[in-house]
């Protein structure tokens, strides 16, 4: 019975990201219903994000050991140090925390792990539409192939959750028809969302587009900056975010001549007074698992046009506000109509997505009360 043991919720850091928004969220949700909620971190290079006093926050070195040096460490292979550390983190929680009743993985480095452990309450979110974020990170067919077995035998008979029903099809068609999975739609704390974005004053004093992600290939900048240069150009384009893609990206406007309408306003752990007082929000990703900031953005009242990429977004937006994976001049257009007309973009918010209804699912699946 465990009704009310621990739940425990891993990631490998709390840098800026929708998988630590989504920990974050979650975590709060699950100690609004009364369970004693633990976060651990295997990396320890610091927190984007403001930390809730009411969740415990652990640091597990997953990499050193106090007896082995790091040197020697380096050397076991993948497969040893993962069962190594497995044994290591089941001791660790066992420890701190105690007999967990509910423990959700996320991303790769402690899915990894935590496929070892011997606790038989692990569940695996997955975040992405994992083949088509193996297609589109590796080109050779082979090494395609071979990350398609791998991510199979990584997850092979265990837990799963796929944060949208595309990525839920996205794995039973593409990597493992059998697998034991469900869709949970990703937690939005619309009350959270709403005070903080009123916190802070108008950010400019215009009117403007905006795009909130890390420069990235996943996020695609380089479509959305070439639709917006292609477009009318009536109010500026605002992009919120860091990652290796921005220098690329300042390059990129300057050769379209855009420079002075595109803003980078860089990272902000608290966006939303930015997205709240847009006109609209622009995605433009290549793939996605569930679209966290259309929803965010939703949550504000603010219109919204995406690509309708995998997956997610045609989840959370009707057609009229989708436009192909990389197609330019069908981004630049419907950036034109949501400039002229934004109020034809304003979608209502799911209320199925608020963070106590979303954890109540996942204490659902743990007690098979869900199937798919």
């Amino acid at each position: 019975m465990h009704s009310r043991s621990p739940v425990v919720l891993m990631i490998d850091s709390l840098r800026g990201g929708g998988a630590e928004r989504f920990v974050l969220t979650l975590a709060q949700a699950f100690s609004h219903l009364g369970y004693d909620t633990h976060i651990i971190l295997f990396k320890d290079g610091g927190v984007d994000y403001a930390l809730e006093e009411n969740i415990h926050y652990h640091f597990f070195d997953y990499y050193p050991c106090a007896w082995l040096p790091r040197g020697a460490l380096r050397q076991l292979s993948h497969a040893f140090r993962c069962r190594l550390n497995a044994w290591r983190l089941d001791a660790y929680i066992k420890w701190y925390i105690g007999k967990p009743g509910l423990i959700l993985s996320n991303l790769l480095l402690v899915d990894q792990i935590l496929r070892l452990s011997r606790f038989n309450v692990v569940t695996h979110v997955l975040h992405h539409a994992l083949s088509a974020e193996i297609y589109t990170v590796y080109t050779d067919i082979a090494w395609q192939n071979r990350k398609m077995q791998e991510t199979q035998r990584l997850y092979y008979g265990r837990r799963l959750v796929g944060v949208s029903q595309g990525v839920v099809d996205d794995y039973v068609n593409h990597i493992d028809p059998q697998a034991r999975i469900t869709a949970i739609l990703n937690p939005v704390d619309q009350a959270k969302i709403t005070a903080l974005s009123q916190i802070e004053p108008k950010p400019y004093p215009f009117a403007y587009l905006i795009h909130v992600g890390r420069f990235s290939e996943q996020k695609d900048h380089a479509t959305l900056i070439r639709a917006y240069a292609a477009s009318a150009q009536t109010l500026p384009l605002v992009l919120v975010g860091k990652g290796e893609e921005e220098d690329n990206c300042r390059r990129l406007v300057q050769e379209l001549g855009v420079a002075e309408q595109v803003i980078f306003a860089g990272f902000h752990a608290n966006p939303y007074p930015l997205i709240a007082h847009a006109t609209g929000f622009v995605l433009s990703s290549r793939y996605e698992g569930f679209g966290l900031v259309i929803a965010e953005s939703l949550a504000l009242g603010i219109p919204v046009i995406s690509t309708d990429c995998p997956s997610g977004p045609n989840e959370l937006l009707p057609s009229h506000c989708l436009v192909p994976v990389g197609n330019i001049a069908a981004l630049s257009a419907k950036m034109d109509e949501l400039m002229q007309s934004p109020e034809q973009f304003k979608v209502p918010f799911n209320e199925d997505l608020l963070p106590e209804k979303v954890a109540q699912r996942y204490l659902d699946w743990r007690d098979n009360k869900l199937f798919t």
